[in-house]
Order: C-alpha cells, then structure tokens, then sequence
C-alpha cells in the first residue's frame, strides 16, 4: 500500500497522543482554536508544506483539510 500524506498526518497524531502530548486551551477564553493549533503542530512535525488561512475555521490548502 502506498503511504499518503493522510497516513503521515494521522500517525503523527497517534504518536503525540501516545507520547501524552494532549490538546490544551492556552487560556481559558480560548474556546474553539486549541484543537487548530494541536494540529498545526502535527502537520509541523512531518515537514509536510502547508499553508494556514481563514479566522474562524482554519484551512490547510494544500493538503485540503479544514479544521472546524
């Protein structure tokens, strides 16, 4: 089978997750961007190229993933 960039993506989640590596509001007004940038943080350590737009729902286009 051939290893996608979805697989990168998802095992570098399971990795963090096992590693303890949780999602966490940075303060408590922080009511909906924690999971965004958990998994920013993610697609960050693969190298995968991706770029970050929007406000609200934050879109990682070249991979077509949006997290909401």
């Amino acid at each position: 089978m051939r290893k996608t960039k979805a697989f990168e993506i998802f095992f570098a989640a399971v990795n963090a997750i096992t590693q303890g590596v949780l999602i966490k509001r940075i303060s408590s007004s922080d009511k909906e961007f924690h999971f965004q940038n958990w998994f920013e943080s993610r697609l960050t350590e693969t190298g995968i190229l991706f770029d970050k737009s929007g406000w609200k729902g934050t879109y990682f286009r070249r991979l077509s993933y949006e997290i909401r």
